[in-house]
């Protein structure tokens, strides 16, 4: 069979002739065969040139390329930026730690100097302390007055010569509430002296001196201090020592004038040395050893008996006096002042 090779407007052009001459012949399902029989003409995709294709692959490679690059430099941007800032912040620390070190070697340097001044501070004031409290308590030289006053008293008496003992014991002279110990203070009582008292007791324990006192400051002479006289005595005490004394009260059988029992200490509790009156501490005494008479008046008493040693005897405690008499205050008949020196 010969084939017939026809253009593809040939075609086209048939088939559009077919279709009028079925609408021509006015039969509708000619018209309707001719349009199915006709077919559409296939139309083939437009080629595409390989140099168009390669020209796209350039572009987006570029495009990637540049794409990289930008991110890498905006990364490296980054880096570093983050590199400037870590250093900088490593700057800032170092720095920063290197003040706080300043601040606190500084503040350790001035809390040492502070605790090291406070510690001088704290040794000039002990030292200073310890060497005023050496001062106090180094040995003082005393000079005791006892003088009369009694020139205006209920009754005037004279003060016998008596004895003073420096002692750290109790009681050297008596105890109150015992009879006398025989070591001579019924001579002082009755009769004045203190001579005796003070030989037999000097070598008693806790005695560091114990003296018999005579001399009156007026007329420079052993005898009883008449009012407007007195006594004085200069002696030696340490740190612990304490004072006593007795002297009669001459208008009486066997009354004295003494310091407390344990006497009287020459630094208080402060660690003051003793200075001033001390009369307040001053007290009458019975002896005990003989009967009393009213005071001033009795035949018995020093100024009026005809011998030592007369008077009804008794052996009685020693104590303050109380016998029903009445008897001038201590402090109309007596005064007691203490001065010091080193």
């Amino acid at each position: 069979m010969k084939r017939i090779h026809l253009k593809r407007g040939t075609v086209a052009m048939l088939g559009f002739a077919a279709l009028f001459a079925a609408v021509a012949c006015g039969s509708d399902d000619k018209v309707a065969s001719a349009a199915t029989s006709v077919s559409a003409p296939t139309v083939a995709p437009a080629a595409v040139e390989p140099t168009a294709m390669a020209d796209d692959k350039q572009a987006n490679d570029a495009m990637m390329s540049d794409d990289k690059k930008s991110g890498d430099a905006v990364m490296a941007e980054d880096e570093q930026a983050d590199d400037a800032m870590m250093s900088d912040d490593k700057m800032s620390g170092e720095v920063m730690m290197a003040e706080d070190k300043q601040a606190d070697d500084a503040m350790m340097s001035d809390d040492k100097k502070s605790g090291d001044a406070m510690m001088a501070d704290d040794k000039t004031s002990g030292d200073a302390m310890m060497s005023d409290a050496m001062m106090v308590h180094e040995d003082h030289e005393f000079t005791v007055r006892i003088e009369n006053i009694s020139s205006g008293a209920s009754v005037p008496s004279p003060l016998a010569p008596g004895t003073y003992v420096i002692h750290s014991s109790a009681n050297p002279i008596y105890t109150p509430g015992q009879v006398d110990r025989g070591e001579g203070l019924e001579g002082l009582a009755e009769d004045g002296g203190g001579a005796a008292l003070a030989a037999a007791i000097s070598d008693n324990d806790g005695v560091s001196l114990a003296v018999g006192f005579a001399i009156t400051s007026n007329t420079g002479k052993p005898g009883p201090a008449l009012p407007g006289d007195a006594y004085e005595f200069t002696f030696t005490a340490s740190f612990g020592d304490r004072l006593s004394f007795a002297t009669m009260f001459v208008q009486s059988n066997d009354l004295f004038f003494a310091t407390p029992p344990e006497g009287i200490s020459f630094w208080n509790e402060a660690g003051e040395v003793l200075e001033g009156d001390i009369t307040s501490q001053i007290m009458l005494w019975d002896a005990g050893t003989e009967v009393n008479e009213a005071p001033g008046v009795g035949p018995n008493q020093a100024p009026r008996q005809s011998a030592a040693g007369e008077g009804e005897q008794e052996l009685s405690a020693i104590n303050l006096v109380a016998d029903g008499f009445t008897y001038p205050d201590t402090n109309t008949v007596i005064k007691v002042t203490i001065t010091s020196s080193k």
